[in-house]
Order: structure tokens, then sequence, then C-alpha cells
């Protein structure tokens, strides 16, 4: 559960995306996570505790599948869930000064978080199984296209 320092615009090349959108409250008489505040640095993310105290509660459910964008403001806290497999193509725009920031359990306490990144041959591995995953993927706009495209052809 986090919310990002950016505003996020992300377009579903395949599969299905799930973002809940959470509402976070500084409800001191039923918390139920702690804030923190997360620095990264090269594939370190620092996550800091902070004393606030919130509650957070599930605001909206949305399933983005093939083809659709969707958005999420900097600052709104949100968990997102991968459907099986599933690729986006995500833009950010930067808000400086912003925190990235995320939800703990109360009683969790600062630590680190090493991401590890993928290698050239990863990399390049993703980008076939992408680049081969949208190959296949045909629209209904595409076979309307594609039988016209076959009409004009056969015609003398």
């Amino acid at each position: 559960m986090h919310a990002h320092s950016w505003d996020l615009t992300s377009y579903v090349l395949y599969g299905t995306v799930r973002n809940e959108v959470l509402a976070v409250s500084e409800n001191t008489e039923r918390c139920t996570n702690r804030l923190f505040e997360v620095r990264s640095t090269g594939a370190t993310d620092e996550i800091h505790d902070t004393r606030r105290l919130v509650r957070c509660e599930t605001e909206a459910v949305t399933l983005n599948r093939l083809g659709d964008t969707y958005t999420l403001p900097a600052g709104v806290f949100h968990t997102t869930v991968v459907h099986g497999e599933a690729a986006t193509v995500a833009l950010g725009s930067n808000h400086p000064g912003a925190a990235d920031l995320s939800l703990g359990g109360v009683d969790t306490a600062s630590h680190r978080v090493h991401r590890e990144r993928c290698d050239r041959a990863e990399t390049a591995h993703a980008a076939r199984v992408v680049t081969q995953r949208l190959a296949g993927i045909t629209t209904p706009s595409d076979t309307m296209l594609e039988r016209e495209a076959r009409c004009v052809s056969r015609r003398p």
C-alpha cells in the first residue's frame, strides 16, 4: 500500500491489473497502519517510520484490461495486483518536493528493501515476451481492418 510522489498514467498492454484505492485518515482511536516515508537511492529503498498512525479502508476498486488507460494522482494511496500475466506502460509526472509514502503495520520499524534490477538478458527476454504477446492480440477494430484489407486486395 503506497502513494507515489508523482502522477501516474498507465496503459494496459495485455492482461488485467486490479487497483484498489485506499482512504487514509488519521483516526487515532482505530488505527490500522503506520505511515512510512520512502527514500530511494539506486536499488535501495529506505523505509522510514513516522509517528503518524492512520486508519486505512478501501475506497474504490477498478479492473483495468487490455487497452485501458488509468491514472492515479500523486499522494493517492493504492495497491496494485496483477491477475496472471500482464504488462503496462507507465508514465509519471513528478511533483518536486513530494514524498513517496507507504503504509505498514502499527508496530513495524524503519527498514531497508533492496530491489533487484533485471540484467541486460532478462530485460531483453521481458521485451520479447511483451512483443510476442502484443503480436498475438486481435481487437475488434483489428479484425474489421483485416477484413477490409482482404476485400480491397481482391478487387480488380
